[in-house]
């Protein structure tokens, strides 16, 4: 049982890279805090559209999208450190090529 958990969590958790924004953005007392939560979250799920179709992809062509998947993982990758140095700088960051689902609200 453990070694099939092994295999199935970290497939999982690719669909589940929106909760630990998710959870930051509706938890952080600061506004600094929430509005670079909701960019993460918001970049969260328009990562989950291309890597959801190449997830297809790999299935129906059998392994194609192994090429796919690692280059949209290092392109991620390399977004998201870019991400935590303006943040850790004090820069407001928006990410780019990244739907708005969540967007800032008032109160």
């Amino acid at each position: 049982v453990a070694v099939v958990f092994a295999f199935v969590i970290p497939g999982f958790s690719v669909f589940l890279c929106f909760v630990p924004p998710l959870i930051v953005m509706t938890t952080a007392k600061s506004e600094y805090v929430r509005s670079h939560a909701r960019e993460a979250l918001n970049f969260q799920l328009t990562v989950l559209i291309p890597g959801t179709v190449i997830l297809l992809l790999s299935l129906a062509a059998r392994g194609f999208g192994g090429v796919l998947s690692l280059v949209l993982f290092v392109c991620c990758l390399i977004v998201q450190i870019m991400a935590a140095l303006k943040a850790g700088g004090g820069e407001q960051f928006r990410y780019p090529v990244c739907l708005r689902f969540v967007k800032q609200t008032n109160g």
